[in-house]
């Protein structure tokens, strides 16, 4: 089978949407299947694009024309489209769906539903969505207009029970949306055999060093516990500190206790499962999937609270076996529920299915 695998973004560059691009195409190789991959990075016409976000995320003439051409020329048995943003437009679900080429989209984010693409707690903890810069289009126009031509999918595909039940509450149907977890490379992440012992236990940080990702809650708890003379140490991977994906795994191993504050609902969290594959616990602010993630198997804090967090770190620095013990259930669960093979075999069962339904 011929599966095109269209991006809105440079998978080499993306962070966790291109990890899953990236090995999603690797499974459907290993299965026999020849793959081929279209970026539309480039097709956000710039400073205009930003001014006119909202209208592109519906309709990108340049994307629509562009792919309708591609899909009739290259003759794929299938089309795998991830984050569509307005690089690519949801019209071009509909464009591609109409050329009779069965079609699946993979949302990384919450796009679909909110042009700031993230959810937040607001006034009650009420889930509300970021607040965003362009209004060219009403919000709720620019989501049934994308909700409409989205639903020419066969499936759309999330990442978490969490980010699914956000669709249905949109008004999206239970029917058409599906959710596969996002899985780790269990080969590579991998707790360190002999871990050396060091005089100060590490924290480490991994993703985008921004406000929303709860890291300046993070510094200052860290701070507080230097203050009180406690032998800890903060590495923070990304911003100006990016390292290779190749060399993450040993920065995991390197490190006592994994800490991913996030002041906005992650659809999934990846950095989760690559930090439990490496055997360290793990702790997470209570937003969007991240619970579910974790399940009993890491700690959960309420999210901004500097007390449960200190609480939380406090308990792990000061216990080498506790450390060891959430180390050891958080690998067995990502063996257990999140590796890319399981990914695969899931998306390729609907898309053989989806093939095979078509060719009767």
């Amino acid at each position: 089978m011929r599966i095109l695998i269209i991006t809105s973004f440079s998978f080499e560059k993306y962070g966790g949407a291109g990890v899953v691009v990236d090995n999603l195409m690797k499974e459907y190789r290993k299965h026999g299947h020849e793959t081929e991959i279209i970026s539309l990075e480039s097709f956000g016409f710039g400073k205009f694009g930003r001014f006119f976000g909202q209208f592109f995320d519906v309709f990108n003439p340049k994307a629509v024309n562009f792919l309708k051409k591609e899909v009739k020329k290259t003759k794929p048995d299938f089309v795998h489209i991830h984050n569509v943003h307005k690089n690519i437009s949801a019209f071009s679900v509909r464009s591609i769906a109409l050329t009779g080429t069965p079609v699946i989209v993979t949302l990384h984010e919450f796009w679909a539903l909110c042009p700031g693409f993230n959810f937040e707690n607001g006034r009650n903890e009420k889930i509300i969505c970021r607040k965003t810069m362009t209004k060219e289009l009403p919000v709720f126009f620019r989501n049934f207009l994308i909700r409409k031509f989205l639903s020419y999918a066969d499936y759309i595909f999330v990442p978490s029970d969490f980010a699914r039940n956000k669709f249905l509450e949109y008004g999206y149907s239970k029917d058409k949306v599906k959710r596969i977890y996002n899985g780790v490379d269990l080969k590579k992440f991998t707790p360190e055999k002999e871990k050396k012992m060091s005089e100060k236990i590490k924290i480490i940080f991994v993703g985008r060093p921004t406000k929303k990702k709860g890291v300046e809650w993070l510094k200052e708890v860290f701070n507080k516990l230097k203050s009180e003379k406690l032998p800890v140490e903060l590495e923070i991977i990304g911003g100006e500190n990016e390292v290779k994906y190749d060399e993450l795994p040993k920065h995991y191993q390197d490190a006592d206790v994994c800490v991913q504050p996030s002041l906005v609902h992650e659809t999934f969290g990846l950095t989760l499962v690559e930090a439990m594959a490496c055997g360290l616990p793990v702790i997470a602010s209570n937003m969007g999937g991240m619970p579910e993630i974790l399940g009993d198997d890491g700690v959960v804090v309420k999210p901004g609270d500097f007390g449960e967090l200190e609480s939380a770190l406090k308990d792990l620095i000061l216990s080498a076996e506790k450390r060891m013990i959430l180390g050891r259930k958080g690998r067995d669960r990502v063996e257990k529920k999140f590796s890319w093979e399981m990914a695969g075999k899931e998306y390729l069962k609907f898309i053989e299915n989806i093939v095979s339904q078509k060719n009767t």
